[in-house]
C-alpha cells in the first residue's frame, strides 16, 4: 500500500511540474507574438498561461501590455492590478496603472478629479517601491499640474530630470 501511495505522490508531483512548464511555454509563445505585434494571439497565449497558473505574474503583466496596444485600457488596468495583488512590489505595474489612469482621465473617459487622484496614488506607490523611477516622477508631475498643484508637480518634474529623464526638462 505504501508503494501505491508513493507512486500517486510522484505522479502528482510530475503533473504539477508539467503544469508550470506549460504556463511558462504559453508565456514564451505569447512573448514571441507580442514581439511580432500579434497582440490578439499574445493575449490568447497569456490567457492560457493564466488558466494553467492563475498566479503567473509575468503572463498578467505582458497581457496588460498587449491590451494597451489594442486600446483596451480598462482590461490592461485590471491585469496590472492583478500583478500588484500577486507582487505588491512591482513598481512597473503601479506605474503603468497610474499612467493609464492619467491618460484615460486626460481623454475625458473617466471623471476627471477621481481619475487623477487614482493616478497619483498608483504613481506614488511606484515611487515608494522604486525611489529612482524617473518616468513615474515625470507622469506624476504632469498629473499634479493638471490638478492645479503646480509647485508639487514641478518638483516631481525636476526630480525626474535629476534622475535622467530628459523629457522632464
Amino acid at each position: 500500500m505504501q508503494m501505491k501511495a508513493l507512486f500517486t505522490l510522484l505522479l502528482a508531483l510530475c503533473s504539477s511540474v508539467s503544469i508550470s512548464q506549460t504556463a511558462v511555454e504559453y508565456t514564451r509563445n505569447g512573448n514571441a507574438k507580442l514581439d511580432r505585434k500579434d497582440y490578439r494571439g499574445a493575449i490568447a497565449d497569456y490567457t492560457k498561461a493564466i488558466q494553467v497558473n492563475p498566479r503567473h505574474e509575468d503572463a498578467y503583466f505582458k497581457r496588460g501590455v498587449a491590451k494597451i496596444n489594442l486600446y483596451d485600457y480598462y482590461g490592461a488596468i485590471a491585469d496590472f492590478t492583478t500583478v500588484t495583488e500577486i507582487n505588491p512590489q512591482n513598481a512597473d505595474a503601479y506605474f503603468r496603472m497610474g499612467a493609464l489612469k492619467y491618460f484615460i482621465t486626460y481623454s475625458n473617459i473617466l471623471e476627471e478629479i477621481e481619475g487623477l487622484g487614482r493616478a497619483i496614488n498608483d504613481l506614488t506607490k511606484a515611487i515608494e517601491i522604486n525611489p529612482e523611477f524617473a518616468r513615474a516622477y515625470f507622469v506624476r508631475g504632469l498629473v499634479k499640474i493638471k490638478r492645479n498643484h503646480k509647485q508639487s508637480g514641478c518638483l516631481d518634474l525636476s526630480r525626474a530630470g535629476e534622475l535622467g529623464y530628459e523629457d522632464a526638462y
